[in-house]
């Protein structure tokens, strides 16, 4: 269902994953992610030096379940957590057959799976939809559920540090998105439609929560413009 073209997809008032986002997702990240192909190499990969191979994976925001499906074959356990219904029909229709796979429906506000023990969990430009007053929580939750040694790979759209170069990331980043097919009425629409949907911090302030909740070795593995990626270690 996640394969649809996302050229011409115009959100309607404020952004939700709904069913029209799902259908197209899979293509609209694609597009809208600079280096994704090599971003979820990196991912998963580092996933793998950290025990994801024989392992249990954690991944918040599963999505469709483009990191799970890298990981699954060779993990012992993975538990995706996702709050979309469309997504959630679709992440678990695809891994219908895995006996290691389980997928929660959870709102990250309010619940955490109960897991511990965990080799690497994963929050691939999940965090940056959850209400910033939940996310130090949420990072405190994850590394509590962490093994000794266990690691933490977050990706997120961030904020840049001066104005001067946040508004330099936008412009670059919006050609980015027309140089992928999109139109400039489509990638205006969807940047209107995420304003408070999506909320980014700063490198800075990423690193905080991190710090804060007990990671002192993360470090930034990955980044382009106004995506950053880290790994944390606990």
């Amino acid at each position: 269902m996640a394969d649809e073209s996302s050229i011409g997809h115009l959100p309607d008032g404020k952004w939700e994953f709904d069913m029209s986002v799902t259908r197209v997702f899979d293509d609209m990240i694609a597009r809208s992610i600079p280096q994704y192909d090599a971003l979820r190499g990196l991912v998963a990969s580092l996933a793998r030096r950290f025990g994801a191979d024989g392992g249990t994976v954690l991944d918040l925001g599963c999505s469709t379940g483009l990191s799970i499906e890298a990981l699954a074959g060779k993990a012992r356990r993975v538990v995706g957590v996702e709050i979309s219904e469309s997504m959630l029909d679709v992440v678990r229709t695809k891994f219908v057959s895995y006996g290691n796979v389980e997928i929660e429906a959870l709102d990250l506000r309010h619940d955490f799976p109960e897991i511990d023990g965990v080799d690497v969990a994963l929050a691939v430009f999940t965090l940056q939809f959850v209400p910033v007053e939940y996310r130090a929580g949420v990072v405190r939750r994850v590394f509590d559920s962490l093994a000794p040694g266990g690691a933490f790979i977050v990706a997120e759209k961030v904020l840049g540090e001066t104005a001067t170069t946040q508004a330099a990331f936008v412009d670059v980043y919006h050609a980015f998105k027309e140089e992928q097919g999109y139109s400039r009425e489509e990638v205006d629409r969807k940047a209107l439609s995420l304003e408070g949907r999506l909320v980014s911090l700063t490198p800075a302030g990423n690193e905080g929560l991190l710090r804060a909740a007990g990671f002192y070795r993360a470090e930034c593995f990955w980044r382009w413009a106004n995506f950053t990626a880290w790994l944390a270690i606990k």
